[in-house]
């Protein structure tokens, strides 16, 4: 049967390419494995004799101020009162701490070791395998500021400064592994310049960020943002249906754990009495940082080894929904308890939170119900509006004069009402 041009061109809109890895000699690979395998064992050497210096330090109460105890976790004598008060001891403090970072580091050198075992000859996974096997090394500083001699905290700072050249080079390569848009390039040699300065030389005259703390923070952030620009520059201009599913992957393990990250820093800014070091709150917000950080090495391996298999549109939307459920039922039940003990004049009132508790969970289902919609419509357009799709696509019909043009318009409408990213 022949088909009309027309027909094979969107036809073919809908195909998905064959996706081909990115192929090096492989005398290149084998020395890239060399690499990865190498710095994967020293990170591990260097964590393990970590531990015990740190857990040194965390059983020592830090006398100097507060601002100068910089190791987290560890004990201040403002912090006595809330750990004697939960019941909490020193020795529960830095085991607990020591195992959730260990538990963390585990998690990033397993996912290596699997997507080098299932993609080695993969350079865009190899790279994945030396940025998170080296990354539990960045992620617990604090332990390896303890280390106990100069030679070891020069090792540190050089596994620190691949993972973090790595983790740039990565997210600016992934999933094609071109840099895409191009002036990702000239960002990523400005990034690696900056780390050499920022990790190998902090304090030196020889670096010129130095003494420029806000400046610092601002480049770090304005690096992370691009990350973020480049990934949904690639989602929206440069990917294939597959890709698009692996940067889905990896753009919602990035945002999720910065975002994480972000929310707990904020917190303990505006209510540092909550988070006081030693307390059960401040142990919880130490877990949680772990577990949003756990979605780094977890996105990233799921994008790589099941690109196809896997679709992330439901949980993306189940986290929108309920996300932004949890701030609206939160900032809600504070409003209203606010402005009651406003008006009253009271505050700890048991009816005030009785009143708030009920109209909160009066407001729930339909909070809920009308924030799905809007999800729904945000990832999938008008699914869910049969009749309005099927409304624009015969007014659009009517506009069309030509018979040969109706088939385009129709495809066209339907990718645009339903937000599919391969018609």
């Amino acid at each position: 049967m022949n088909y009309p041009p027309t027909a094979i061109r969107i036809a073919g809109r809908f195909e998905q390419p064959n996706e081909t890895e990115t192929r090096w000699p492989k005398l290149w690979l084998l020395l890239f494995r060399i690499v990865c395998l190498l710095f994967g064992v020293v990170s591990m050497v260097v964590f393990v004799v970590s531990i015990p210096a740190h857990g040194a330090e965390l059983h020592v109460v830090c006398t100097s101020t507060s601002a100068q105890c910089h190791t987290p976790g560890q004990i201040t004598p403002v912090g006595m009162n809330p750990a004697q008060g939960s019941g909490l001891s020193i020795d529960f403090i830095a085991v607990y701490l020591s195992v959730i970072a260990s538990a963390l580091s585990l998690d990033c050198w397993l996912v290596a070791g699997i997507l080098f075992w299932r993609r080695p000859n993969n350079p865009l996974a190899l790279l994945a395998v030396l940025y998170l096997g080296t990354w539990p090394i960045v992620l617990n500083t604090a332990f390896t500021s303890s280390l106990p001699s100069s030679w070891w905290l020069l090792l540190a700072r050089v596994i620190s400064l691949i993972s973090t050249v790595c983790f740039f080079l990565f997210y600016y390569l992934f999933p094609s592994g071109r840099f895409v848009p191009r002036w990702t390039r000239w960002l990523f040699v400005f990034s690696a310049i900056y780390w050499v300065l920022y990790i190998l030389f902090p304090s030196s005259s020889l670096n010129p960020f130095s003494t420029h703390q806000l400046l610092n923070s601002l480049i770090y952030v304005g690096l992370l943002v691009s990350v973020v620009i480049a990934q949904v520059y690639r989602y929206r201009r440069a990917s294939s249906s597959p890709q698009r599913q692996q940067t889905k992957w990896a753009v919602y393990g990035l945002t999720m754990g910065l975002g994480g990250y972000l929310l707990l820093l904020t917190l303990s800014l505006i209510f540092p009495s909550l988070y006081q070091t030693g307390s059960i709150a401040n142990l919880v917000a130490l877990t949680a940082q772990y577990c949003f950080m756990l979605l780094f090495p977890l996105s990233i391996g799921f994008a790589i080894l099941r690109a196809r298999l896997w679709d992330i549109d439901v949980i993306i939307n189940r986290t929108l929904v309920y996300g932004v459920l949890t701030v609206c039922v939160v900032a809600m039940y504070v409003l209203v308890v606010g402005a009651l003990g406003t008006l009253i004049g009271t505050t700890g009132n048991l009816l005030i939170s009785l009143v708030a508790a009920g109209l909160v969970a009066v407001l729930f289902q339909p909070l809920r119900a009308a924030l799905q919609r809007g999800v729904n419509r945000l990832l999938y357009g008008q699914r869910d509006e049969p009749y309005a799709v099927i409304t624009q696509l015969s007014q659009r019909l009517e506009r069309t004069l030509a018979p040969e043009a109706a088939l385009p318009a129709l495809v066209e409408t339907v990718a645009q009402a339903l937000k599919l990213p391969y018609a």
